[in-house]
Formats: structure tokens, C-alpha cells, sequence
């Protein structure tokens, strides 16, 4: 994380929000969302305002799924160990 954001020299620890990790196992999967919404006012507020940017690190390679889709613009991106995954 720290490595990351000296790569981003724009970036402070204080304006991201904290670093979270997820691990899926066999079968998982993230329910389709938006990353920044209109309807969460007083989350946003708690934490710093609405999320600007999302960064997807694939930490490993899958044989199967893992894929991160963006539904409305028909683009689906597949994990690659060492890619990442830049939106806004």
C-alpha cells in the first residue's frame, strides 16, 4: 500500500480510504454495485467523501472466474497476477 501510493505522488494516506482486501474463495462473488453512489450522503460524509477512483490489484492468477465486469459499458476485465484495474 505504501509502495502504491508513491507511485501516485498526487495521493496521500489521508485523502484514500483505508485499504481493503478481499479474499474469494471457490463460488464467491461481489453482488453488482457502484463504487460511488448518490443515495449514501451520511456513509460519505463518515468517511471522507464519495469514492473518486477504485485500483483493483489481482493478486494471483484463477482458472476460472474472477472477473470484474462493467455491465453497462460491456467490458468484462480477467485477473492476471501483477495487473491492475484503474476506474473513476
Amino acid at each position: 500500500y505504501e509502495r502504491l501510493l508513491e507511485l501516485l505522488p498526487s495521493i496521500t494516506p489521508e485523502s484514500c480510504e483505508a485499504l481493503t482486501l478481499i479474499k474469494y474463495d471457490p463460488g464467491d462473488a461481489l453482488a453488482p454495485h457502484y463504487d460511488a453512489n448518490r443515495a449514501a450522503d451520511a456513509e460519505d460524509v463518515a468517511r471522507g467523501g464519495q469514492t473518486l477512483a477504485t485500483l483493483l490489484v489481482y493478486l494471483n492468477d484463477v482458472d476460472d472466474g474472477g472477473r470484474t465486469r462493467f455491465n453497462k459499458l460491456g467490458i468484462t476485465v480477467a485477473p492476471r497476477k501483477g495487473d491492475a484495474c484503474l476506474f473513476f
